[in-house]
């Protein structure tokens, strides 16, 4: 399963109505899990949304960032992308930040339709006849 692991420099002062846009680049067409990290000390300061296009994947409510400190956060779900070669998008902001930070956004790709456990699961049970 492809890997992809992005770190981004976050400048103090990016206001929300003007963040920071990174492109993160996929060769594949699905994504079976996104996480979001955080370095000591951005102090909740620092503030990210996954974007495809226009399209908000991550946090869903129209207000919410991803916000944290020391931690990385896991954004479950299995997403497919409209095209292969495609790129989703970081939106980043530090409206209150007094210092420069660093985030991380690690991403693990699949070039087919990634089955949740329970349909696996259950395609094994039905393939052995129990």
């Amino acid at each position: 399963m492809p890997f992809y692991s992005y770190s981004i420099s976050v400048d103090p002062g990016i206001p929300e109505d003007k963040p920071l846009v990174v492109d993160l680049p996929l060769k594949e067409k699905w994504i079976s899990q996104i996480w979001v990290g955080f370095e000591d000390g951005c102090g909740w300061t620092v503030k990210v949304r996954i974007h495809y296009g226009i399209r908000r994947f991550y946090p869903e409510n129209k207000d919410g960032w991803i916000v944290g400190n020391n931690i990385y956060i896991p954004i479950p779900g299995i997403i497919q992308l409209p095209a292969k070669w495609e790129s989703i998008k970081a939106i980043v902001c530090s409206p209150i930040a007094k210092y420069s930070h660093e985030i991380y956004v690690l991403i693990w790709t699949s070039e087919e339709e990634i089955a949740p456990v329970e349909v696996s699961l259950l395609k094994l049970v039905k393939a052995i006849g129990a």
